[in-house]
């Protein structure tokens, strides 16, 4: 598995890890729940941004053996 295939799976648990998080410790702090949906649209994020970039770097290394360099 490439480092940013893995990057993207160990966000994606993150950001359902703060999701449910979030929901376990509401009735502990008033605010739980809203740091929760905020780590989970930033690990989202960043999930979407490794994903993004190995598509674009096996999308090159595609492209460069089509060609024989």
């Amino acid at each position: 598995m490439h480092t940013y295939q893995k990057l993207t799976v160990y966000f994606a648990f993150l950001s359902a890890s703060f999701l449910a998080g979030g929901l376990v410790f509401q009735s502990y702090t008033e605010y739980s729940i809203l740091v929760g949906w905020g780590g989970n649209l930033i690990a989202n994020f960043f999930a979407l941004f490794y994903a993004v970039k190995w598509r674009r770097r096996r999308q090159i290394t595609k492209n460069v053996n089509e060609k024989g360099v």
